[in-house]
Parts: C-alpha cells; structure tokens; sequence
C-alpha cells in the first residue's frame, strides 16, 4: 500500500468514527420514541357506566362531593388535575382518538362466596364492581337515565378495563341489617387502585390530556412523556386522609350511599340497602371507600 493510500484509509477510518460518536450521542440525547404504554389506576367512589357502545365513562356524581383528581406517577412534582367541573378524554400523540370502546371485564355471575385464594386468581370478573342496577332492583326502583357528573374521564379509543385488586367481601342488606335473599355476597375491587386501565401501543411520542369544562366553554390540555420503559402511570382519586378506624366487620359502608345515593330514582325509605363490609383481604375497605385504605 502506498503512502497516499494509506493516509486515505487512515483518513476514512477517523470520519467513520467521528460519525459513529455523533450518531451514538444523537441516539442517546433524542426524545425517546417507539410504542407508549398508559397506564391509569382508580381508587374507589367513582361510578363505571360500561352500556355505552364506544366507550367507558367513569364519573364522580356532583351530590357525592367526592372529588376526582389526576395525580402524575411517572413525572414527579406536578400539580394534580383537578376533574370537578370538567370531562378528561385521552389524546394519543395530540390528536383524537378514535371511537372505540376499550375492552372491559367479562361478568362471571357465578363466582360468589367470597373465596380469596380462587378470587385472586380470577380477579378480573365484572361482577367484583358493585353493580348500581342490582341495588336499584332491590328497592323497586332504577337508575336515572342521566346521572348528575361533576366530573368524567371518557375511556375510548382501545385499551383494556381490569379489576387489578380485590378488597374484600361484602353483601347487600336491608334497613335492618338482614342479608337480601337471593343476593350472594362476593369479593369487591379494592379502593385503592382497584380498578386498572391500561392501554399499549397508545401513541409514538406523547399522550395529551384535554379536560373540557361540562357546559363546553373551556378547554385545558398536558402533555405527558413516558418514563425510561416508556411507560405513563396516573392516579385517579380524591386523595382524601383515611378515616382513623373502622369497627370490627361485619358492618354498613356509610361511604356507599354518599357516593351513590343520587344515582337512583326516587325510592321508599323501608326499601333502602345498603352494602356491608364483611371482611378484608388484605388493606382496602372496597371500591366504594375513599382514597386510602385501611
């Protein structure tokens, strides 16, 4: 190899290498991208409407004044997003999903009687989300057919609706206490990020958040980038402090009513249930139950 031939190659080798640096430092330094993954975990007290044809609305009745607020698990020290007065939807890399309803839990009706080493492993089963119409049935009443939201998140698009942890078990009862006939008891999604939606492959860059005031006259958006897995965890609940103590089960879930009393049509008194807390199986009281836990 001659002289010049051999500065040539000299030369070549150190912009092959100069370029291979720049391009790993690109690499390293570029927002990340590839398929996101968003993930939003809810505490108890939310109502869960699973009729509608091309989405799931979870909504915090106005009368409960139970708040709903967004809390940021993957970024640290943001302001929570306070929901009262708005309806959140979800927008994959900025732009609109599209109307498709995500999938839900399939109902077992037949796994009753609260058994927690079988219920544990098959945990995602709708009916371990209280059922309002069961309740309205059992007081000669039915839901109203346009329930009075302070807040709503609109679930639509694709993604999956779990039951990601159990509670407890509970039953229905009557203004005396007395089991209702016919109403087996089983176990109930805890109140403490209970209930899952996950969504893979939901956008390449960001997901947007745009809460919309209820009367349509305000919009507010956030972006929100994935962690190093590519991954967005949120929180929904009213993070409310826990009450002190409870009494020894089995007792009445005072939380039930106020959270869901004015979801019903009008009712007699001597017809009025209420769901009672037989047992916990690890730390939460039930979906029902303020923020926290036990």
């Amino acid at each position: 190899m001659t002289r010049r031939e051999t500065s040539i190659s000299a030369l070549l080798i150190i912009i092959v290498g100069l370029a291979g640096a720049i391009l790993g430092r690109w690499h390293a330094l570029k927002p990340l991208t590839g398929p996101i993954t968003l993930r939003i975990v809810f505490d108890g007290g939310y109502l869960w409407d699973f009729d509608q044809s091309n989405s799931v609305v979870v909504g915090a009745l106005t009368k409960a004044k139970y708040k709903m607020l967004v809390r940021n698990y993957t970024t640290a020290g943001l302001p929570d997003i306070a929901l009262d007065g708005y309806s959140l939807q979800i927008l994959p890399d900025g732009g609109p999903s599209s109307p498709l309803k995500p999938t839900v839990p399939k109902l077992d009706s037949s796994q009753t009687g609260c058994n927690p080493d079988v219920d544990n492993l098959r945990k995602d089963n709708r009916l371990f989300i209280p059922d309002l119409r069961d309740a309205a049935a059992q007081m000669g009443t039915t839901l109203k057919p346009k329930q009075d939201f302070a807040a709503t998140i609109v679930l639509t698009g694709g993604g999956e609706v779990h039951v990601d942890d159990l509670g407890g078990c509970v039953d229905y009862r009557d203004v005396n206490g007395v089991p209702i006939n016919g109403w087996k008891e089983r176990s109930m999604a805890s109140g403490v990020e209970g209930i899952r939606f996950e969504w893979p492959n939901v956008a390449s860059t960001k997901v947007t958040l745009k809460w919309t005031s209820n009367d349509g006259s305000t919009s507010k958006t956030a972006d929100l980038t994935p962690d190093a897995s590519n991954l967005i965890i949120l929180r929904v609940s009213s993070f409310d402090p826990v009450p002190p103590s409870y009494p020894p089960p089995p007792y009445k879930i005072a939380h039930f009513k106020d959270h869901f009393g004015d979801a019903f049509q009008p009712y007699a008194n001597n017809k009025e249930i209420a769901l009672w807390w037989r047992g916990a199986y690890r730390t939460s009281p039930g979906i029902d139950c303020p923020g926290g836990g036990i």
